[in-house]
């Protein structure tokens, strides 16, 4: 069995960083482009996240006991690093509103772009709570409360920092959780996470994610939007 406190840990971590993240790209995407737009984000989010949970499905007689803690690991080690590079594809795309085929095209783009993390967190969250031996309703209470609380840090959250610095927030933050979770493994599974070399390791892009907060606050050429409301 996996050790119980880290892995509630790493969802805990998870669900808070995912609601942030949601929370603070519907204020970018009504900041660049419309306000309604923060509408589509939620629906991205839930389209992610569903396509995370039919994934799991598909794939459970591969999720065995022996390989828990590494999924859990792997899948929110790969949303702290979607996030990111989901919301630098999201800056580099102009979704003027025109009746074109590029215009159509950028907006396909950019949900691909914006869904992609929340399909890592929902194979984290749908393995969390169908393929771990703990309750159900432990894992799922959990769950609700980093959610419940990552929305409410992003009033705090943005008071001292700008948004793309809360999106690397976010990432460091599931990274962190990716670390929760490797620490939840047990036995040979646990030796084997602690031989995967430097750049696999969770702490190890916790660190790179958090000096990029560090650095993005103090640049003045950092990570910022380069259409605003169709204009440079």
């Amino acid at each position: 069995m996996p050790r119980r406190n880290p892995l509630l840990l790493g969802v805990f971590l998870l669900t808070f960083a995912v609601l942030v993240f949601q929370t603070v790209q519907t204020r970018i995407l009504s900041v660049i482009a419309w306000y309604y737009l923060a509408f589509f984000a939620i629906s991205v989010a839930m389209l992610g996240m569903t396509a995370g949970a039919v994934w799991v499905y598909f794939n459970r007689a591969r999720l065995t006991s022996g390989r828990l803690a590494t999924t859990l690991s792997d899948s929110a080690l790969l949303a702290a690093i979607a996030m990111p590079i989901s919301m630098m594809v999201q800056f580099s795309l102009i979704t003027a509103l025109t009746p074109t085929v590029t215009s159509v095209f950028a907006g396909g783009l950019l949900m691909a772009a914006m869904t992609v993390p929340y399909v890592f967190a929902g194979i984290t969250v749908s393995v969390a709570l169908t393929r771990t031996p703990f309750p159900i309703s432990q894992v799922y209470a959990v769950d609700l409360l980093g959610a419940a609380l990552g929305c409410a840090a992003v009033v705090g959250i943005l008071d001292i920092v700008d948004g793309p610095s809360a999106i690397l927030i976010a990432g460091a933050l599931s990274a962190v959780a990716a670390a929760a979770f490797a620490r939840s493994a047990t036995g040979p599974e646990f030796h084997t996470l602690t031989q995967r070399s430097r750049w696999r390791r969770p702490l190890v892009v916790t660190l790179i994610l958090s000096g990029l907060v560090a650095v993005n606050l103090l640049s003045p050429v950092g990570l910022k939007p380069v259409m605003v409301k169709d204009q440079v």
